[in-house]
């Protein structure tokens, strides 16, 4: 009953419309037949009617889209969520402890943080 109800809202819609069409055409002939002083009446229901269900349908239809499109941004939340949490775990566990290193004061060369002195220039580091 509650599966897909980004379609069903869709579909009710796309009915709500025709139905609203349907009636105004409907009720709009109705007033044009009874009484011939209101058949500026009559078309302006005709006319009116089925505008406002065509554009009362825009909000229904865009309801439908907007839950449509929430799921979808959740899903793809969810796996990469996932997969992102997958990816740091394994990066932890295989990534090698990185060295760190200093520069040289004298001529800028990067060096060992356990090295005494600089392999390019022989100055002593700190």
């Amino acid at each position: 009953m509650f599966d897909n109800i980004s379609g069903k809202i869709k579909t009710l819609a796309v009915v709500t419309t025709i139905i609203g069409i349907i009636a105004s055409v409907i009720i709009g002939i109705v007033v044009l037949v009874t009484a011939d002083e209101l058949a500026f009446l009559g078309i302006i229901v005709i006319i009116l009617g089925s505008l406002f269900s065509w554009a009362s349908s825009f909000l229904i239809y865009g309801f439908g889209e907007l839950i449509e499109n929430t799921q979808v941004i959740a899903h793809n939340t969810t796996k990469q969520s996932a997969l992102t949490k997958s990816n740091l775990l394994n990066k932890t566990q295989s990534a090698p402890k990185q060295e760190h290193k200093k520069i040289c004061p004298c001529c800028f060369h990067e060096v060992s943080q356990y090295d005494l002195t600089c392999n390019s220039c022989g100055q002593k580091l700190n």
